[in-house]
């Protein structure tokens, strides 16, 4: 009996603690997609307390980002030299930002070339897109404490675009 007591309390670990990893997530809704339309510019303020938690993990990491809500953007990166720095600016006094650039796909899994956590409270956070591939990518901004979240603005370097059309008349 105590074996199959064991055995049914380990499964039923398991099958929590999987549901903790392998979890997507999408742009959060009001978040407009960053690509070079938007270059050269600062994003209207977005409050991330309107977000939901989407994510426990992060940047292929077994690290949890606790409760705290998950912001996330859609940007798409060149084709073209990137390079320049996106800021991810707050309000809030006391709101300590994490800022991630998710590659690929929007999943707790992604590969993050790119993190942010150093702005303290109240802080802006600062990542270099220097140099990074031509892509997709996802930015999350999350804290690790749960409940803090504020009003943000996203300011963005000129991202190339891609030629659309071209005549020599």
């Amino acid at each position: 009996m105590k074996k199959i007591l064991s055995g049914s309390l380990a499964l039923a670990c398991l099958a929590l603690a999987g549901s903790a990893f392998g979890q997507t997530c999408t742009p959060t809704a009001g978040t407009p997609a960053l690509n070079g339309s938007n270059s050269n510019s600062t994003t209207a303020a977005f409050d991330t307390c309107t977000a939901t938690n989407q994510l426990a993990i992060i940047c292929s990491s077994t690290t949890p980002i606790g409760a705290a809500t998950d912001a996330i953007w859609s940007i798409t990166l060149g084709p073209g030299a990137i390079s320049g720095n996106l800021t991810v600016n707050t309000t809030a006094p006391t709101y300590d930002m994490y800022v991630a650039l998710m590659q690929g796909t929007c999943v707790d899994s992604a590969a993050c070339p790119r993190e942010a956590d150093s702005g303290g409270a109240g802080g802006s956070e600062t990542i270099d897109l220097t140099g990074l591939a031509a892509g997709q990518y996802f930015l999350a901004v999350t804290s690790f404490t749960s409940g803090q979240c504020g009003s943000t603005t996203i300011s963005l370097p000129t991202l190339p675009v891609t030629l659309q059309g071209f005549s020599v008349e």
